[in-house]
């Protein structure tokens, strides 16, 4: 068991004028970091630009780029055997 940040985003896809859902997962040792990157990403119009995870400035590119709506959230479970209950948490 882990903790888990799952990421949700919404991308727009130009040529069916349609929005198609990713979800992503990243494995985190630690809650607090989980908790802090989730935060960021959560409020990414204010902390995106200037965090300090790498992965959290590449997602503010995305954001502002080609996505309507991105979500994260930390979860403790197993990486392998993500529960059912996560798979949809934009709807």
């Amino acid at each position: 068991m882990k903790w888990i940040l799952l990421v949700y985003i919404m991308v727009h896809t130009p040529l069916s004028d349609d929005y198609r859902e990713r979800r992503l997962e990243f494995p985190i040792d630690v809650y607090a970091e989980c908790e802090l990157m989730s935060r960021h990403i959560n409020h990414i119009e204010n902390y995106g630009y200037n965090s300090g995870f790498p992965f959290v400035r590449s997602l503010y590119w995305v954001h502002m780029n080609m996505s309507s709506n991105i979500l994260a959230r930390c979860i403790y479970a197993d990486p392998d055997n993500i529960p059912t209950w996560a798979d949809d948490f934009l709807k």
